[in-house]
């Protein structure tokens, strides 16, 4: 997945009465075949920042292992809730390694 894709669907900026709060989407499977998401706060803007650092903050939480990691096999960084180990996504995982989900 490409970083536009991950920043659009996985990253977002809410404004609040203390600034602006970068969030980054959190994907957890407390079920086999159910993931669950959510949102977490990671830094505070403030509520003048302009776009471009807005946007090079979200794009920072992309280069956060907590959050994504990027599989070595395809070489696509995908989120960490995405991942089957620290080091293959789910997708290669199923596709070269034959673990079945």
């Amino acid at each position: 997945m490409n970083n536009d894709r991950l920043i659009q669907q996985f990253t977002r900026v809410k404004a609040r009465p203390d600034g602006l709060h970068v969030e980054c989407q959190v994907i957890s499977w407390p079920h086999p075949h159910m993931p669950r998401s959510r949102w977490v706060k990671v830094e505070t803007l403030a509520a003048t920042t302009p776009e471009e650092e807005i946007l090079a903050a979200r794009l920072h939480l992309l280069k956060l292992p907590r959050f994504f990691g990027v599989c070595r096999m395809c070489r696509e960084r995908q989120p960490k809730g995405w991942m089957h180990s620290e080091r293959v996504c789910q997708s290669c995982a199923v596709d070269h390694l034959g673990v079945v989900y």
